[in-house]
């Protein structure tokens, strides 16, 4: 899942070289793997992609486009080509050597892969709600006031706006995807 920190801050947060190591495992052991917003970015950096900074922050809800290859899998059947999504998120991957390009935004090319039958990295969040977006809005208040003003930086007024059908939608998204990726084993 995601966190404040980047991965590769492995000198302040040593934790992430364990972390590493037990994705890779994961990944060789054919083990099914999802990887959410930190978790993509470090199965991309596992799987041989940089991960740097996007130039720009991305956070509140803006839509996420399938691309032609995700509207083609299985993964994602019956997924609209676009919907809204929760993004809070500064750093971005290139696409794992090997995988399926399935979602982007303008401001994010790789926003979400499936790599193998087995790994799925998602740089956004379809599991948010209005109480953990909440959370994060109070735990990272100092991140969102240093990039308030940038267009793709939603005021919190305007992240508690969104409505309860677009988090209906968001998680029944990520219920096809998690039931298919299971299906695909």
């Amino acid at each position: 899942m995601g966190g404040p920190m980047n991965i590769y801050e492995e000198d302040r947060y040593s934790w992430l070289v364990d972390e590493k190591a037990l994705i890779r495992e994961a990944i060789e052991a054919g083990k099914p793997v999802v990887g959410v917003c930190l978790g993509a970015q470090l199965i991309a950096d596992v799987l041989g992609s940089r991960v740097v900074p996007v130039g720009q922050k991305e956070i509140g809800w803006f839509p996420l486009h399938l691309t032609d290859a995700g509207q083609a899998h299985p993964l994602l059947a019956g997924v609209p080509a676009s919907l809204p999504v929760f993004h809070w998120h500064g750093e971005t991957f290139a696409l794992p050597n090997g995988a399926v390009h399935l979602a982007r935004t303008p401001v994010c090319e790789t926003q979400a892969f499936l790599w193998g039958d087995h790994v799925l990295g998602l740089q956004c969040h379809f599991e948010m709600t209005r109480s953990s977006v909440d959370a994060i809005i109070e735990g990272c208040a100092d991140e969102l006031a240093a990039a308030q003003g940038q267009p793709w930086v939603q005021s919190v007024e305007a992240m508690h706006a969104v409505d309860a059908v677009t988090v209906q939608h968001a998680h029944a998204a990520l219920e096809v995807m998690l039931d298919q990726l299971f299906i695909l084993q």
